[in-house]
């Protein structure tokens, strides 16, 4: 007998779906999610990965775009910062409702999420580099970083806020 066997049958569950939407088995995906949230209620991710399928189910489903977006909108109620419900929620408002003033805020807010996750996983880089090579390294690392970012007004990354906590490391 399995000493987990909770995160076992979960990942038996994530599993089973994931090979459903794979296989662009949408309907048999929706039907076994919401066997799942009748059992034990579903996560922010199996709320995203529901609100996809119904999207793309067949009408033979008594489901519908609201029943879409009440997925995503769960999905964000159970997760603030979850990236995927927000761009879902901004897609389904932009292209399912043809409302882009309503799905504009989505967007922007992943926007920011994501801006927030670069800037951390760019701190870690720039640390790494300066510990490892030089703060040099790390400034050089950082300028690349800049003049490859999507939209350099929206989302510059100040090098010397990146670099505080590393400076001092590696040879300058």
């Amino acid at each position: 007998m399995s000493q987990y066997p909770f995160a076992e049958r979960r990942l038996g569950e994530a599993k089973q779906v994931r090979e459903l939407l794979e296989s662009s088995q949408y309907d048999a995906a929706v039907l076994r999610l919401s066997e799942l949230e009748s059992e034990r209620g579903l996560s922010d991710t199996e709320q995203v990965a529901k609100g996809r399928a119904v999207l793309l189910s067949s009408e033979k489903l008594p489901l519908g775009l609201a029943d879409a977006e009440q997925a995503f909108l769960t999905a964000l109620d159970l997760n603030p910062n979850s990236i995927d419900s927000l761009l879902e929620l901004g897609w389904y408002y932009y292209a399912y409702q043809d409302n882009p003033s309503r799905g504009r805020p989505y967007f922007e807010a992943a926007c920011r999420a994501l801006r927030s996750l670069l800037t951390e996983a760019a701190r870690g880089v720039a640390g790494c580099l300066s510990e490892l090579e030089s703060s040099n390294a790390a400034r050089a690392f950082l300028q690349v970083l800049n003049q490859n970012v999507l939209v350099k007004e929206e989302l510059p990354l100040d090098q010397q806020e990146l670099l505080e906590p590393s400076l001092g490391h590696g040879d300058g």
